[in-house]
């Protein structure tokens, strides 16, 4: 049941925020790089929104577009949180 209140809180926490990506392009606008599941975990945790809890984040495929997308970030115990991203081309 803590467990549970814990997630919870988790999931208040990622979906009250965004996480920006900023991928390099070349002239022609062409996009290098992507976003992956391993950089979104990374992300999730620099930004302090994830600890030690182990999570899946569901994504089919790494994003190689630039705007704006919602992952599901699955807690586990049944609990997913949308997590807002933006990708945006780096300056």
């Amino acid at each position: 049941e803590e467990l549970v209140k814990h997630l919870e809180e988790v999931k208040r926490l990622i979906e009250d925020r965004y996480i920006e990506f900023n991928l390099k392009t070349d002239e022609a606008g062409s996009i290098f790089g992507s976003v992956s599941k391993e950089s979104i975990l990374k992300a999730l945790r620099e930004h302090q929104l994830i600890t030690k809890e182990r999570v899946d984040v569901v994504l089919d495929h790494p994003i190689k577009e630039f705007g704006e997308y919602v992952v599901p970030i699955d807690l586990k115990k049944g609990i997913t949180a949308n997590l807002k991203i933006k990708v945006l081309p780096l300056r």
